[in-house]
């Protein structure tokens, strides 16, 4: 497992540089390992309908048929058998006794070619889109802040709100009126946004962060982003649906996805914004 960014760059400038020691071809593919996709039934069968299209379009020898078919059935049983957990996403380039590997934390595009040298476009493509954010998982008594470097989930706050149900736990004796009731949990709801704007603005400032991510309910999310002040609740780009049955890592996905498409649409918008002002 490649364990930094950095460490990723260095390998691919070496995959880059790589050429077969006799000719040939390398064998490169790339698939989601994670948990989230049905990576076991679906890689292999992958593999093989990739390998039989290209052989149909080939016009290779019989030794470079040959050699071409043990580099498959090499990275066939690397699928199959030799996968560490924390892995996310596997490319493999082979040729021959020439083989080399990359396990990284995250999901790469499902790929497989045969050039003279490695293809590693996928695994730059997913680097390029990395970045640290933050998600903010709002609900009206308790929320928490993810924080998300270029890897994977680095820190975890959760932030609870105070007992916003009237009952004698608050009261004592007397219970309180259900119309003070209502006004009491609003402003204690109000209250707990404010924490976690303040606890937000805090992590943005200690982190290299500056997106992020809001997971809460339509209605929730709204009433969030008017308690925030308007310097702060500009780095909030887009919002994704608040899912109970989701795990971390599912919502973490999700974040990640729709933080992409923000930041094509911000590329778009400077884009459209530089032809306008050259125009003029």
């Amino acid at each position: 497992m490649i364990e930094s960014v950095s460490a990723a760059k260095e390998k691919l400038k070496h995959l880059a540089a790589t050429q077969p020691p006799s000719g040939g071809f390398f064998v490169s593919a790339s698939f989601s390992t994670s948990r989230l996709d049905d990576w076991r039934q679906f890689a292999p069968t992958f593999i093989n309908s990739e390998f039989n299209r290209l052989t149909k379009e080939s016009s290779w020898s019989k030794e470079e048929r040959r050699q071409v078919q043990a580099d498959v059935e090499y990275i066939l049983d690397t699928v199959q058998y030799d996968i560490t957990p924390d892995t996310q996403g596997l490319a493999i380039f082979a040729n021959g006794g020439q083989r080399e590997r990359m396990e990284l934390p995250m999901r790469l595009d499902n790929w497989m070619t045969i050039e003279p040298s490695p293809y590693v476009r996928p695994i730059v493509q997913a680097l390029s889109l990395l970045e640290p954010f933050i998600v903010a998982r709002v609900s009206r008594d308790e929320s928490s802040l993810f924080l998300v470097n270029e890897w994977r989930l680095t820190k975890e706050e959760d932030l609870s709100g105070p007992w916003l149900r009237s009952s004698d736990r608050e009261t004592g004796e007397v219970s309180i009126k259900e119309y003070f009731a209502a006004a009491r949990q609003d402003s204690l709801v109000e209250h707990h946004y404010k924490e976690v704007g303040a606890a937000l603005a805090k992590l943005l400032l200690e982190s290299s962060s500056r997106r992020v991510v809001l997971c809460a309910q339509h209605d929730i999310g709204q009433a969030f982003r008017r308690a925030l002040p308007q310097a702060l609740a500009a780095h909030v780009v887009v919002d994704i649906p608040f899912d109970a049955a989701a795990t971390n890592a599912q919502m973490l996905v999700a974040a990640r996805g729709a933080l992409e498409k923000a930041r094509n649409t911000e590329i778009e918008v400077l884009a459209n914004w530089i032809k306008d002002a050259i125009g003029t």
